[in-house]
């Protein structure tokens, strides 16, 4: 089994720091640049998945770029943890987009429904969202 090391205080003010650097990337559209800076963040393992915060942030370039797979992979990890439900479902939302672009409906359904069982309150979103409420044949 895989032991935790706990990450020393400027480790983690480092952490804090590379994330909000990812984040102003992600909103610049600098999303490669953003990933290479969460690939700097100090890891408290092997895996730099396993801070909820990092991969929140993970999963936010996940999406923008388009890694589904590893996005989802990410997803299941912060699920598994009880972090950041909000985030996965928000996941799950771009998914159902991509794989309704893609001409898979039944895959975009499938999206939406796990979003709204890993966090009931996206049920909202997608009504109030168009193109959301379009791959359940609302619009």
């Amino acid at each position: 089994a895989e032991q935790l090391r706990i990450l020393p205080i400027g480790a983690m003010t480092e952490n804090r720091n590379i994330i909000s650097e990812a984040r102003q990337l992600i909103a610049r559209g600098k999303l490669e640049e953003a990933w290479e800076a969460l690939d700097r963040a100090p890891a408290p393992s092997s895996n730099r998945n396993r801070d909820g915060s990092l991969r929140e942030a993970r999963l936010e370039c996940c999406a923008a770029l388009q890694r589904w797979d590893e996005g989802a992979a990410v997803a299941d990890a912060l699920l598994h943890d009880g972090f950041k439900k909000r985030a996965v479902a928000r996941f799950h939302c771009e998914y159902a987009r991509h794989r309704l672009e893609m001409g898979d409906r039944s895959r975009a359904l499938w999206e939406l429904g796990i979003a709204v069982q890993t966090d009931e309150q996206m049920r909202g979103v997608i009504l109030e969202s168009e193109d959301l409420s379009e791959i359940l044949g609302l619009v």
